[in-house]
């Protein structure tokens, strides 16, 4: 066998050990954290939802009076159904 296939079947065996210690025994002795095992063997890890930085935030938009569809507070007609408005 070359160098990588031995190191790659060496970190397959580790995976394996680890996968089979965390099963027996969840956050057993060594602590292997689900998150950690699961980075170890690829698997795709959840994402925190990201903000959208141009939602609609109480400090940059108000309803409008007539139709209640949230306008950015410096318009002057609303985008939905054309109401006059003052900006605020």
């Amino acid at each position: 066998m070359t160098p990588i296939n031995l190191e790659s079947k060496r970190i397959a065996d580790e995976l394996d050990r680890a996968m089979q210690e965390y099963q027996a025994h969840p956050g057993g002795p060594r602590g292997i954290s689900q998150r950690a095992l699961a980075a170890l063997s690829g698997v795709p890890q959840p994402t925190m939802p990201q903000v959208d930085k141009d939602a609609p935030k109480r400090d940059t938009h108000v309803k409008c009076p007539d139709c209640r569809e949230l306008v950015r507070r410096d318009a002057r007609v609303c985008k939905h159904c054309g109401c006059r408005l003052v900006p605020q």
